[in-house]
């Protein structure tokens, strides 16, 4: 009887604290949706949001199209991405992160390597494709360069000049 009941408070706790988590991933991901001016495709029944990018060096208004359920760009090569990439992790993985082509590639190629992700086959090209074109860096922006001549500060070891205090 004790053990049942230890089973059944146990059971319960843990799906509290399931529901808990399975809440805040939830609240995170759709705040994280509204940021970025996104509807919530649960209250609308949209599939898709159009948001307005203004380029600054043309101050032109473009509009692309969003995917509600993924936050993916609607582009060329959205749906292989969308079928190879979130079979394993979340779509703010990707969209959350910048990289050139060859830095999509040596993303890939660590999954393949370290992570058992199989060979995209003719799908490469158009994942990479739509990677480079949707989630790359901006032009003229990107990780700074290397410090030079920095004149850094030394840290000798020293020896501690106390006494421990007798009692």
């Amino acid at each position: 009887m004790y053990k049942t009941r230890s089973l059944v408070g146990l059971l319960i706790i843990t799906a509290i604290i399931l529901s808990i988590c399975v809440y805040f991933y939830n609240f995170d991901h759709l705040h994280l949706l509204k940021k970025n001016g996104l509807n919530d495709s649960l209250m609308t029944g949209k599939k898709e949001s159009e948001v307005k990018i203004t380029n600054s060096s043309s101050m032109k208004n473009t509009e692309i199209k969003i995917d509600d359920a993924s936050g993916f760009i609607i582009d060329t090569g959205f749906e292989e991405v969308r079928a190879n990439c979130l079979g394993c992790h979340s779509s703010l993985l990707i969209t959350q992160n910048r990289a050139t082509r060859d830095g999509w590639l040596s993303t890939i190629r660590w999954m393949q390597e370290t992570q058992n992700f199989w060979e995209l086959g003719d799908n490469e090209t158009i994942i990479l494709d739509y990677l480079a074109r949707n989630y790359s860096l901006p032009k003229g922006i990107g990780r700074r360069a290397n410090l030079k001549n920095v004149q850094w500060a030394s840290f000798e070891k020293k020896p501690l000049n106390y006494r421990l205090r007798e009692e």
